[in-house]
């Protein structure tokens, strides 16, 4: 979970802010990995105190400034939106489980099956509501087209409903012991959608770099006709200016020779 929350951070930052070109694209997997490692010892050691939020928040703020540019202050400001965002997912998904499936906010805390559901369902709904604000920011540069969105909707409405009857099922059984390999396939499930995501919206971002590519040939060859053509006419120009200056040698000659008649 806490690497899903760097993951969120790292979301919000390419929504808002503009990444520094001298930065390979491993360095931010690595820095995303040093935010959640950042944030589970805050969590381990400092609990849910006031303390915790501000650690995790100048945490993320530090790390990802070496990534991104702008300024810290905002930077921090778009962290703090992140937590804020992710609680009131959290609340929402509490209340939604404590309603649908008629329990209440006391077994979904210290029920192990319910308490997991619940924070696959946070942490997967928080992540695909940053996605959408990665997708739709001021500062990111691909533009999706509606069949990202038919994908999106059609693998994560499956994979909600295919993880409620996970647990739905593990639940009605009574087995604690299949806890462990629901949590896994249903984060299964959720990573697969988001490679699935990924691979397609880095083929849109290739077919648009292709067609750019394209554009930029056309443009050069039309360049190139327009040098020939004018390369053409210089030497019809220059054919014009040998011949004329032919013609008048000769006309200077007759005059010279008084040869009017040649």
């Amino acid at each position: 979970t806490t690497v899903a929350e760097a993951v969120m951070f790292w979301m919000l930052f390419e929504a808002f802010f503009e990444r520094k070109k001298e930065w390979p694209i491993w360095i931010y997997g690595v820095c995303i990995f040093i935010v959640g490692g950042v944030i589970g010892l805050c969590n381990k050691y400092l609990a849910f105190s006031m303390l915790n939020n501000i650690c995790m928040i100048f945490c993320a703020a530090i790390v990802y400034s070496f990534l991104y540019e702008g300024n810290i202050l905002k930077k921090i400001g778009v962290v703090c939106l992140g937590l804020i965002l992710g609680a009131i997912i959290e609340v929402l998904v509490l209340f939604l489980l404590t309603n649908l499936l008629d329990i209440t906010v006391e077994e979904v805390v210290y029920s192990k099956s319910y308490r997991l559901f619940g924070i696959v369902i946070s942490k997967t709904a928080s992540l695909t509501i940053f996605n959408i604000i990665r997708v739709k920011g001021i500062n990111y540069n691909y533009n999706v087209d509606t069949g990202y969105w038919g994908i999106f909707v059609l693998l994560f409405l499956n994979a909600y409903i295919a993880v409620f009857l996970f647990f739905r099922l593990s639940l009605e059984l009574g087995e604690s012991r299949y806890d462990t390999l629901v949590m896994l396939g249903s984060l299964g499930m959720f990573i697969g959608g988001f490679v699935i995501l990924y691979l397609y919206e880095h083929q849109i971002q290739q077919e648009r770099d292709l067609q750019i590519q394209a554009q930029k040939e056309v443009y050069l060859n039309l360049q190139l006709n327009h040098l020939n053509d004018m390369l053409a006419q210089q030497e019809l120009l220059k054919r014009f200016k040998h011949d004329f200056s032919n013609y008048v040698i000769g006309l200077k000659a007759y005059l010279k020779t008084e040869d009017y008649a040649g």
